[in-house]
This record gives C-alpha cells, structure tokens and sequence, in this order.
C-alpha cells in the first residue's frame, strides 16, 4: 500500500470516528426532543420507535400549566443571576489584586484559590449546612446563593488571573503615570480588556447554578425556593416516572443557557484560550 492510499484510509478511518463521536454525544439530546414531544400513549405501546408515531405539544402544556414549574424557572433565574454578578465581581477584584498588588503570601493565596475550587462538592456539602442551619438561611433562595458563591468564586479568580497576567505591565505604569489610582486601572484598563474572559467566567457561574442539583436537593425542601434540577425530581413519584413530562421540562430548561453561550460564543472562544500563553 503506498503513502497516498495509506493516508486515505487513515483519513476515512479518522472521520469515522468522530461521526461515531459526535453521534455518541448528540443521541441522548435527540432522544430527550423526540420523547419531549412523543404522547403518553405512545408511552405504553408496544412497538416504541425512536421517532414519534404522533408528535404532540401534551407534555410541555403538562409542564406549563404547574404552576410550580414557572416558580422553579424564576428561582433559577434569580440565583443564577445573582451569583453571576457576585462571582464578577469578587472575582475581579481577587485576580487584580493577585497580579498586580504586592504583598506577603499573595503566591499561597492564589495557590489555596485552585486547592479549594478542587474539594469536591460532596464533601463541601456536610459543613455548609450546618453554617446555613445555624445562620438561619435553609429553605431560602439565601442558601443557594452563598453555597455557589464558594464555588465559583474561587474558578473565577483562578480564571481571570490567567487572563490578567497577559496585560502588559507597561499599561499600569502609563495609566499611573496619567494620574489613574488602583481602582481607576482596573475599570478602565483591565475590565474592558478583559471582556472575554468576564464573559467566560460568567457563563461558568450562571450554567453551574442553572444545573446544579446536590445543594439545591439538600438545602432548599420548600417548593417556593426550589430551582429547576431538584424542583423536576419531585415529580417522580416512586416507581412512576413521566418521562415525557421530564423530558419536556428539561427541553424548556435548555433555553436560556442555550441562548446565553449562542449569543457570547465569539467571547466564550476567545476567552478560554486567553490566558494559555504569556506575553
């Protein structure tokens, strides 16, 4: 076999693994549509096809007209929105001052800002709550907010302390120079460029809200402050499982994350790869 056969192959070989790939990671998404939009009759037939014999809208009116979903879509909006704006700006703020401000133990702060991001949230889970217990806060969105807050926080602040450390030094000295005090150099120097890596950051803590189910099931039992992931659980009741109403109330949950990483995709590229070299 000469070289150009042996290359041809090995490219059809390549390509036939990534449609395998591709295929692997999409056909649970599809299976989610098609079984949000197949009807709960079709549910106990007995030959059940990967399309839908009937497609209907039954389940995401199922979906809509509980009341409770409207309010679980609407809590996980406030927490993820607040978190996000939290996580910005604390997070900001830490990578600036890791950078660009000297002062004793600042290498063992940012090193413990990476070691504490790594402890699993299991783990994390037992002691806080028992400080939300004791700070009167469980069964309130309060909860939510400030258990995310330690854990992207501490991600966001490792994030944009990559991105700051490819800003010359020689603007923060020209900036100086110009009269601008610490504060005045991070807003008009740092955040404007640094948008990528803010809008990357931001994306991290509002999907990490949007999603997470651990603290949401075990801090938050009222179904007035449940978000989403633990709010939709509840509708499984014993061995009874409305698969296309949970498949029906995942599609809506897409939605908005959906449309957040459509409309930032060009920062959220441009950002994760900021920071991977340093000038």
């Amino acid at each position: 076999m000469d070289y150009k056969k042996y290359n041809a192959v090995r490219k059809i070989l390549f390509l036939l693994l990534v449609i395998i790939c591709i295929l692997w990671a999409v056909f649970p998404i599809i299976w989610i549509l098609f079984t949000a939009f197949r009807p709960s009759a079709d549910f106990y037939a007995g030959n059940v096809t990967i399309f839908p014999q009937n497609w209907s809208l039954e389940n995401f009116q199922d979906v809509i007209n509980r009341g409770n979903f409207i309010q679980y879509m609407k809590n996980s909006m406030i927490v993820g929105v607040t978190v996000t704006l939290f996580s910005i700006v604390f997070s900001t703020m830490s990578a600036y001052a890791i950078t660009r401000l000297k002062f004793p133990g600042r290498i063992f702060i940012a090193r413990s800002i990476i070691a504490s991001y790594l402890i699993p949230a299991a783990i994390l889970f037992i002691p806080l709550f028992f400080l939300i217990t004791r700070a009167g806060i469980q069964n309130t969105l309060y909860a939510l907010i400030v258990s995310y807050l330690s854990a992207t926080i501490p991600f966001c602040t490792w994030m944009l302390y990559g991105y700051f450390s490819t800003i010359p030094q020689s603007l923060d000295e020209a900036a100086v120079l110009d009269g601008c005090t610490k504060p005045q150099i991070l807003t008009k120097i740092f955040v404007p460029l640094s948008l990528p890596g803010i809008a990357v950051v931001a994306l991290y803590s509002f999907t990490l809200c949007w999603n997470e189910f651990l603290y949401a099931l075990v801090f938050v039992t009222s179904s007035k402050s449940m978000t989403i992931p633990a709010g939709i659980v509840q509708w499984i009741v014993e061995d009874d499982f409305a698969w296309g109403r949970l498949m029906a109330a995942a599609t809506l949950s897409v939605i908005p994350t959906f449309f957040l990483y459509f409309i930032a995709q060009k920062s959220f590229k441009s950002g994760l790869v900021a920071g991977a070299v340093k000038q």
